[in-house]
C-alpha cells in the first residue's frame, strides 16, 4: 500500500464505521459504497481531501449507458477519518470496495446480469490516500480463489447457472475488502440501431422483417420517451417496457420500437419536447407516448407541432403513468432532505433532483419556505410552463390520446390520513418522525435541525390528505430511511410505499385526487384505462398491455 497522510483529513458525521480491512470486516454493496461516500464528500471541507473525493462524483455517469458484458469496475476507498461523535476522537481507517454497476428503473437495487463478468480494478476508480495500491489479489467468489490481477486490471470470472449472489474479496498486503452483489435476470437484447439526435439518444429494436430487410431506418415507428431523472440505462429502458412482451409485441405487429433517451432528464420539459420534435421530423413515426415525465414532453411536443399545423404521421398519441396533474413526492420526505442536506450522505443528491427544473415543472406540490415559513403548491416554473402548454392547445388534436394509470381507481386509501411513515432514535440525541398529512401531528420533525417542524397541513395545500390516495406509489420514505442506515441509525419504517402518480392525475380526469373514478369520467383523453390496485410507478399489468397494443395503428 501506499504511504498513509500523517493524520485523517475527515470527521464523518453519525456513527457509521467504513470496513476497516480485517479478515472480520462486512462486505459493502454498491449502494451502501454510493452513500457513504456521499458521506464523506458532505464532511470534506477541506482542500487535501476534495481531489481524492471529487473522483467519485463522476462515477454514475460514466457507468450508466455501460453494457452487461463491458468491464465491470471495482472502486475501492481507502482513507483515514474520524467519527465526530467519538468521544476519544479515534483515528480509523476506512478500506472498502463495491461494484460500479447502472441503476435500474424503480428504484431497485443494482444486479449482474451476466454471468460472464470482466472485473475491473483500475486508478480512475480509487478513493484514498496517495497512489493506487499495487500487487493487488482479487478472490471473484468463482472457486479458483485468490488471483493476482495482471496490469490491465482485468480478472474475469464465470459463475454457475445456480449462483445467485456474488462474493468478492481483494486483498492489499495484509489488508482485505469485501463485497457482494445478486446476479439478476440476463440482459436486454442490444439493439439493432442506436441513432444519435441533438439532445436525445434513440435505441431501436426493430422488427423482426424490417431487421432481415436491412433497414436503417425505423419502420412504422413507435417512440417511447424515458421519465425522471433520465439517464437510464437502454437496457433497464427495455425491461421497463417489455413488462408482460408489450415491446416484443409491438414488434410482432411490424413496429419499430424507439427507445428515447435525453441527455439531460433534469432540464426543463421544454427543451427536452424540442429535442423530441427534432426525432419526430427526422423518424416520421406512427405513435409517440411516453412514460412518466416522458409522457409530458410527448404531449408537449405534439401539442406544439399540431399548433403549428406541422404535418406528421402520428395516428396515437400514449401516456403511461404520466402526472398530467403532477406528480407527488411525499411532503414529509421533502422536508426531511431539505433540512438533513447538509449532515445525512445522499440528502443533498436527493433534494438537488426535487429542486431541478423539470421537477418543479411537473411536481403538483413543491415544498419550500417563504419568509420564514414552509410553503407547498405549485412551483412558480410550473405555474409558467403550465401556461405556456396552454398556449399551444395543451394536448395534441390530431393523434388518438390513451392514458393508462398504475394506480387503482375505486376511491380506496391505502393508508389513513397522518399515518406514521418512519421515526429515528440513534440513543444520543437525535430522534425525529415523519408522518402524512392530515393528522394532528407535525409532517416532519427532527431534534437536531435548524429549520422548523413541517405542519400537519401547511399553508398552500388543499385539504386532501394526499399521502393515501389511490395512485401508484414509489419508495420514497423507504429512501429517507437508507440515508440514516447510512449513518448508523436503525430507523422504523412504517410505510416504505407512498403515493407517486394519483390515478386522477395519470388519467386527467376532472376530479378530487381521492374521488372513485366512473366509467366515462371526464378526461382530455379518448380512452383510459386504470390498474386493480396500486401498483410501483411504470408497473405494467397484462390489461394495461393490452389496452396499449389494441389502440396502435393496424398494419397497412
Amino acid at each position: 500500500m501506499s504511504a498513509v497522510a500523517a493524520a485523517p483529513t475527515l470527521t464523518l458525521p453519525g456513527t457509521w464505521a467504513w470496513p476497516d480491512g480485517s479478515e472480520t470486516a462486512a462486505p459493502m454493496t454498491c449502494e451502501q459504497l454510493g452513500q457513504q461516500l456521499q458521506r464523506a464528500l458532505l464532511a470534506a471541507t477541506d482542500q487535501p481531501t476534495m481531489p481524492m473525493l471529487a473522483r467519485a462524483v463522476d462515477w454514475p455517469a460514466f457507468v450508466q449507458q455501460r453494457r452487461p458484458d463491458d468491464p465491470v469496475p471495482l472502486a475501492l476507498a481507502s482513507f483515514g477519518y474520524r467519527l465526530g461523535r467519538d468521544a476519544d476522537g479515534i483515528t480509523r481507517r476506512a478500506f472498502g470496495m463495491a461494484p460500479l454497476l447502472p441503476a435500474p428503473f424503480g428504484n431497485g437495487l443494482a444486479v449482474l446480469r451476466s454471468r460472464v463478468v470482466r472485473w475491473w480494478l483500475d486508478p480512475r476508480f480509487f478513493v484514498g490516500e496517495g497512489a493506487f495500491p499495487t500487487a493487488l489479489q482479487l478472490d471473484a467468489g468463482d472457486g479458483r480463489g485468490l488471483q493476482p490481477v495482471p496490469a490491465d486490471g482485468i480478472v474475469n470470472a464465470f459463475y454457475a447457472s445456480d449462483v445467485q449472489q456474488v462474493a468478492l474479496r481483494l486483498v492489499v498486503g495484509s489488508q482485505q475488502a469485501r463485497c457482494s452483489i445478486d446476479i439478476g435476470p440476463p440482459p436486454a437484447p442490444l439493439p439493432d440501431l442506436t441513432l444519435p439526435f441533438p439532445g436525445a439518444m434513440a435505441w431501436v429494436f426493430q422488427a423482426d422483417a424490417n431487421r432481415a430487410a436491412g433497414h436503417t431506418k425505423p419502420q412504422r415507428p413507435v417512440i417511447v420517451c424515458e421519465g425522471f431523472p433520465g439517464g437510464y440505462a437502454c437496457d433497464y429502458l427495455h425491461d421497463m417496457m417489455n413488462q408482460h412482451g408489450t415491446l416484443d409485441a409491438m414488434r410482432a405487429q411490424g413496429h419499430d420500437v424507439v427507445l428515447l433517451g435525453f441527455a439531460k432528464g433534469t432540464d426543463p420539459i421544454d427543451t427536452n419536447a424540442a429535442a423530441l420534435m427534432g426525432v419526430i421530423r427526422a423518424l416520421d413515426p406512427v405513435v409517440v407516448g411516453g412514460v412518466s415525465m416522458g409522457g409530458l414532453i410527448a404531449r408537449q411536443a405534439m401539442a406544439t407541432m399540431d399548433a403549428n399545423a406541422e404535418p406528421h404521421a402520428v395516428a396515437l398519441f400514449f401516456t403511461l403513468d404520466t402526472p398530467h396533474q403532477g406528480a407527488y413526492t411525499p411532503l414529509s420526505v421533502q422536508w426531511f432532505v431539505q433540512a438533513n442536506a447538509s449532515r445525512l450522505g445522499g440528502a443533498a443528491g436527493f433534494a438537488w433532483l426535487i429542486n431541478s427544473t423539470a421537477n418543479q415543472q411537473f411536481m403538483s406540490h413543491w415544498l419550500r419556505v417563504e419568509n420564514g415559513a414552509w410553503q407547498a403548491g405549485p412551483s412558480p416554473l410550473r405555474t409558467a410552463w403550465l401556461q405556456r402548454l396552454a398556449d399551444v392547445g395543451s394536448y395534441p388534436t390530431r393523434p388518438r390520446k390513451l392514458a393508462l394509470a398504475c394506480g387503482r381507481g375505486d376511491g380506496q386509501r391505502r393508508e389513513a390520513p397522518g399515518a406514521l411513515q418512519l421515526r429515528w432514535d440513534d440513543g444520543q440525541g437525535y430522534s425525529g418522525t415523519l408522518h402524512g398529512l392530515g393528522s394532528a401531528l407535525p409532517a416532519g420533525q427532527d431534534s437536531l435541525n435548524t429549520l422548523p417542524p413541517l405542519p400537519a397541513q401547511p399553508p398552500g395545500i388543499e385539504d386532501t390528505a394526499w399521502d393515501g390516495v389511490p395512485g401508484s406509489t414509489n419508495p420514497y420514505v423507504a429512501l429517507a430511511a437508507a440515508l440514516l442506515a447510512a449513518d448508523g441509525l436503525k430507523p422504523q419504517l412504517a410505510q416504505p410505499m407512498n403515493l407517486s402518480i394519483a390515478t386522477v392525475s395519470a388519467l386527467d380526469v376532472a376530479l378530487p385526487p381521492g374521488a372513485p373514478i366512473p366509467p366515462g369520467a371526464p378526461s382530455a383523453f379518448d380512452e383510459w384505462h386504470f390498474a386493480e390496485q396500486d401498483l410501483p410507478h411504470l408497473t405494467l399489468t397484462p390489461a394495461l398491455r393490452d389496452a396499449l397494443l389494441a389502440a396502435l395503428p393496424p398494419a397497412p
